[in-house]
């Protein structure tokens, strides 16, 4: 199952085109608490190489819910940012 999916609560970062000079990726380590589907913590795996980025990341990572009981304990999550206007 695709994590998107799973999110009950999907908070937006909103990141400017002026703060955005191209894609910047990276992976989020989240814990999971299995009962309530609550997101515990949420760790950068591996940076954008942007400090706001990689905050603004886990900001909003720490407000996701999951259904209960449909994830495992510990979820990596693939993130990238892109200027406004740009698909990827």
């Amino acid at each position: 199952m695709r994590v998107a999916l799973l999110a009950l609560l999907v908070a937006s970062a909103t990141i400017t085109l002026a703060q955005a000079q191209g894609a910047h990726s990276g992976v989020v380590l989240v814990d999971v608490d299995q009962k309530t589907g609550k997101v515990t913590n949420a760790k950068i795996l591996q940076s954008t190489g942007n400090a706001d980025y990689d905050n603004t990341a886990l900001k909003k990572f720490r407000q996701w819910r999951f259904k209960p009981g449909t994830t495992a304990r510990q979820v990596k999550i693939p993130i990238t940012f892109v200027p406004a206007g740009n698909h990827y």
